[in-house]
């Protein structure tokens, strides 16, 4: 389960040096790797993933960091959830044009938000130099994870979920 997880994209928590898997886990970006069977440290593993109520402003933070950077935002929509059994994928689809060194910088802080956020199907333009920058196009989908309530379980249930 641990290995689909992770080939779909999908954040796993895992403790260290438990299975052979957990090597391949990037802490803070693939999942959280934690040091012990601590239920302290399972809470505050838990918590990288937003709820509900966090996610606007987890949108709002990744549009700033781009637009700060100096990137062109020439798409920005937030597409519908994608529930699962016990989380949601929340996906936005991007789109931004900028030079090579914004674009690399504005992933750069993407990855170091203390949210879980992939992104996934990127598509980068060919380069065009304008007024002596390379400027590149570059399409893609971020996606973070949040649990799902008590509720939101239950009431799923008579649901068809996506896979």
């Amino acid at each position: 389960m641990l290995l689909e997880a992770m080939a779909s994209g999908v954040p796993v928590i895992a403790f260290n040096g438990v299975g052979a898997f957990n090597k391949q886990i990037q802490h803070n970006k693939t999942g959280v790797v934690l040091q012990n069977k601590c239920s302290e440290e399972l809470a505050k593993a838990i918590k990288e993933l937003p709820n509900s109520r966090e996610i606007p402003e987890l949108v709002r933070r990744i549009s700033s960091i781009g637009k700060k950077i100096g990137l062109q935002f020439l798409l920005f929509k937030p597409m519908p959830e994608v529930v699962r059994d016990f989380y949601a994928e929340v996906p936005v689809k991007l789109k931004v044009e900028g030079s090579f060194h914004e674009v690399a910088t504005f992933f750069d802080r993407i990855g170091k938000l203390n949210r879980i956020v992939n992104v996934k199907n990127i598509t980068i333009s060919d380069p065009e130099e304008r007024s002596g920058k390379v400027m590149l196009t570059i399409e893609g989908t971020a996606v973070t994870y949040r649990f799902l309530t008590e509720e939101e379980k239950s009431g799923t249930s008579g649901r068809r979920r996506r896979r």
